[in-house]
C-alpha cells in the first residue's frame, strides 16, 4: 500500500484471491480516518462491489490485468477510484436489479451497482481515452481535519 498525507493506494492482479487485500487495505484506510462504524461498513462494502465487478467483468479475473484502488481524504470528503483496464464498462447497460420481485423472477444483475449507490453519495463512471475504467465514489462529510496514524 502506497501512503502520502491524506492519499492511499493499492494495486493488485485481477484475479479472485486478491480481492481479499482491498478488504484489508479499506479497513486501514477506515480506521485511519476514524470513520464510524455505519460508514465504514458503506465505505467498504462499495468499494468491495466494485472492486470484485472490476476483476471479475472486466478483467475476467485475468493474473495480467490490475485493479488499482485510490483512496483521498479531500477537505471533509472521502473520494475512492477503482481503476483498470480491461474490457470497457456501461453502466447504462446494466439493468437496474429488480428488488420487489420473487427472488426467483429476478434479472440476476446490477444489485452490485445499486448497494454503491445506496451505500455512497455519489457514483461516476468514466472510460478515459487511452482505455481505462474507472469509478469514482465519494462519501460526504465523513471526516474530520486529522487523521489518525497508524502506530505501527
Amino acid at each position: 500500500m502506497a501512503q502520502q498525507r491524506g492519499r492511499w493506494e493499492l494495486t493488485i492482479d485481477a484475479r479472485q484471491s486478491s480481492l481479499g487485500a482491498v478488504a484489508d487495505f479499506m479497513e486501514e484506510v477506515c480506521d485511519t480516518l476514524d470513520l464510524d462504524e455505519d460508514t465504514a461498513f458503506a465505505v467498504r462494502l462499495a468499494t468491495d462491489e466494485a472492486c470484485q465487478n472490476a476483476a471479475e467483468h472486466s478483467c475476467h479475473f485475468a493474473e495480467d490485468r490490475e485493479v488499482t484502488v485510490s483512496c483521498e481524504h479531500v477537505g471533509s470528503d472521502l473520494v475512492i477510484t477503482i481503476r483498470d483496464r480491461g474490457e470497457p464498462f456501461d453502466p447504462t447497460k446494466v439493468r437496474p436489479p429488480q428488488l420487489d420481485a420473487p427472488l426467483e423472477e429476478r434479472n440476476g444483475g446490477g444489485l452490485g451497482i445499486h448497494f454503491m449507490r445506496q451505500m455512497m453519495d455519489e457514483v461516476r463512471f468514466d472510460l478515459t481515452p487511452d482505455g481505462v475504467n474507472s469509478v469514482t465514489m465519494v462519501k460526504r462529510h465523513v471526516v474530520g481535519g486529522e487523521e489518525r496514524h497508524p502506530t505501527h
